[in-house]
């Protein structure tokens, strides 16, 4: 989508038309693809599907069958999947396959040239940052790129580069821009504080995507850094989620919807009755916006009753284009006007990661992001943890286990009183116990290269 087109988006209030636009795109999407790509015919006829009866959006909604990561890169060869040339490919990119899977994401040379005045544009209208005045540090794991025409470090997940970068290099520019994974910048932030970094004296904005953090995590951050959404033109910690084979970003936060998440954090009854669902037992959702022109998004309801995302795209351009593309995480369509102070009349959804993160017991469905949540609600907690832990059956009752950085030992007190947090919300379910770092059993694989499986056989 070209910047001039994404700017015009954001500040006109045209929700209505848009989603009607959207609309028709996507069925003109699912017309091209089927006559264009013989996998995804293969695929219909597998499902019997009569495109003959796909006339409208609601045919298309009833009766078009979903795609999964499994029937589409699985079970499809590269060469099928691509329609185009190898010579216009410039970039080809994998997902963490933290699922067993790994999809598969292409950009074209004509997309490349485009990216960066998109990424600019974004950083622009969402932080005011302007174009060439700030240091862009990429510590993205598996490779990711950040396309910008500002100056960018990519380091790779290494806290004590980015760390240098702080120290030496951003006094230099006017604004910072930190791109990494939610728990390496937990790492970044602490190591930096003890490097004498002085966060008062910098603006930066961090930013995370590809995995779910908790609000009580982003406080800690913020406490740590005098930032907050509050008070944005100093920088703050904002969220974004994106796909793979989708695009990047997808969602995107602004700092009044981060203020809004951190308000549900200290106040679950904010949000229960402006929500159609409440996924766990203290998890704060996401609030994003999205643009209806770039993709159509659509909420199913699961086997299990909980409401998943489906995604068609509607670039023209895309390589491999997907139709009703189910991504297996749980989200809610919601009213642009459900909050009042949003900077931009954009659709809305609330988000709570991934399907299926749960470890399901006799009496019980321990929610992973409910333990995050939980915790980092205590500050003295996280100044002791790594972030990560295990979750495991022990004969119907959970056993959690929870890493400690590196020389860091609890005190009876400390551990006694977070597992009498734990225990609010999961009064008889969790047995909860802290390892050393190095006795922790997945202590070699923490190099915010994978994305951490919590779930233990």
């Amino acid at each position: 989508m070209k910047p001039q087109i994404v700017s015009f988006l954001l500040k006109r209030n045209r929700p209505i038309k848009n989603k009607k636009i959207s609309a028709k795109k996507a069925l003109r999407s699912f017309q091209s693809q089927m006559r264009s790509n013989g996998w995804y015919k293969t695929f219909l006829e597998k499902n019997g599907c009569s495109v003959s009866n796909i006339k409208s959006i609601g045919d298309f909604v009833n009766l078009v069958p979903l795609l999964s990561k499994e029937s589409v890169f699985n079970e499809n060869s590269f060469s099928k999947l691509v329609k185009c040339n190898s010579h216009e490919i410039q970039s080809v990119m994998l997902s963490s396959g933290q699922s067993g899977n790994f999809s598969t994401g292409i950009i074209t040379r004509r997309e490349n040239r485009k990216l960066a005045s998109q990424t600019d544009l974004y950083l622009d209208l969402l932080f005011g940052i302007k174009k060439g005045e700030a240091l862009i540090i990429n510590a993205s794991a598996m490779g990711v790129r950040v396309f910008t025409n500002h100056s960018c470090c990519n380091t790779g997940s290494r806290s004590d580069l980015v760390v240098t970068l702080l120290k030496k290099v951003s006094p230099s520019y006017s604004k910072t821009v930190i791109s990494a994974d939610p728990h390496l910048i937990k790492q970044i932030v602490e190591d930096s504080i003890d490097a004498g970094v002085d966060w008062s004296k910098l603006k930066v904005w961090i930013i995370s995507g590809g995995d779910w953090f908790p609000e009580t995590l982003r406080k800690y951050v913020h406490t740590l850094t005098g930032k907050s959404a509050l008070n944005p033109e100093n920088g703050f910690w904002a969220a974004i989620y994106g796909l793979t084979e989708l695009g990047y970003p997808l969602f995107f936060e602004t700092f009044q919807l981060a203020s809004l998440r951190s308000k549900f954090c200290s106040n679950h009854e904010l949000y229960e009755d402006s929500l159609a669902f409440k996924q766990g037992r203290c998890t704060t959702p996401f609030l994003f916006h999205y643009l209806q022109l770039s993709f159509y998004l659509e909420q199913v309801i699961d086997e299990n009753k909980v409401p998943e995302l489906v995604f068609t795209t509607l670039a023209p351009s895309r390589v491999i284009p997907l139709v009703r593309y189910n991504t297996h995480d749980i989200g809610e369509l919601l009213d642009h006007n459900a909050f009042d102070s949003t900077t931009y009349k954009l659709p809305l959804v609330a988000f709570w990661g991934r399907n299926q993160n749960w470890l399901s017991l006799p009496s019980a469905k321990i929610l992973i992001t409910d333990i995050k949540e939980l915790l980092f609600t205590d500050f003295e907690l996280n100044e002791k943890i790594t972030g990560f832990f295990t979750l495991q059956n022990n004969h119907g009752k959970a056993d959690l286990t929870v890493q400690l950085k590196k020389g860091k030992m609890l005190s009876t007190l400390e551990e006694e009183r977070f597992i009498h947090l734990l225990h609010q919300f999961y009064p008889a379910e969790i047995n909860a116990s802290f390892e050393k770092y190095h006795w922790f059993e997945q202590q070699m694989e923490l190099d915010y290269e994978h994305k951490f499986n919590h779930l233990q056989a």
